[in-house]
């Protein structure tokens, strides 16, 4: 016969499933009432609030999942989506921690080894991201997110635009419309001079993605000019 513990996360679960995360968070709550290492609660506790975009609240489920050793997986799981929340609140070396502990365990993650070289981007290391961009694509040579984040740090870095610009084309193959990806052709072709033709792709990745600083940053330059 299940516990109390037992059938609240069973609950919660179904709830969960059915993408009734308000409810779900209610029977989650109350197995870590009982039991507030709940490693499985504490975990769909924290996604379910992820979903909800409370990602605020959801940092203190996913802690104690991160120290727990119960479920490899999970756990690392975990480690990603802190990395993830710390990168999108700008606490860089927090969210760098967070995934280091993803490779340092071995997996061969390519999502966490493309999530470092951004970071790494952002604190201006290109020797690091660029190494770290090339082991995700190694890693998955279809993970289009990595071949843009490569295409980018050749460019942005004037190492080798030509070589970035041929990884940006093939990145934006695969999703045309996608605007960070827009916006590294763009790129590439403002470094090789070709101001005209950047502008047609800026102006394209500012239409899909307004809010977005650096976007607008590029397309500002090249009206300038």
């Amino acid at each position: 016969m299940e516990s109390k513990e037992e059938y609240y996360l069973t609950r919660g679960k179904i709830l969960f499933d059915e993408d009734n995360y308000e409810e779900a968070i209610k029977y989650f709550n109350k197995a870590l009432d009982l039991n507030n290492n709940n490693f499985l609660a504490n975990y769909l506790k924290g996604l379910a609030l992820c979903k909800l975009n409370k990602i605020d609240n959801a940092i203190e489920n996913l802690k104690v999942v991160s120290k727990s050793s119960e479920d490899f997986m999970i756990q690392q799981q975990a480690n990603l989506i802190l990395g993830y929340i710390y990168s999108t609140k700008n606490l860089i070396d927090i969210a760098i921690d967070y995934f280091e502990k993803v490779v340092q365990t071995g997996l061969e993650a390519s999502a966490a080894y493309n999530a470092l070289a951004a970071l790494y981007h952002k604190k201006n290391d290109y020797k690091k991201a660029i190494i770290y961009a090339k082991k995700a694509l190694e890693l998955k040579p279809d993970n289009f997110n990595a071949m843009n984040t490569l295409a980018y740090l050749l460019i942005d870095s004037g190492i080798d635009p030509k070589k970035g610009l041929e990884f940006a084309k093939k990145a934006l193959e695969e999703d045309p419309e996608n605007p960070a990806r827009l916006d590294t052709v763009g790129l590439a072709y403002l470094k090789l001079g070709n101001i005209e033709t950047a502008k047609k792709y800026f102006t394209k990745a500012y239409e899909k993605l307004p809010k977005d600083l650096e976007i607008k940053k590029h397309l500002d330059f090249t009206k300038s000019r």
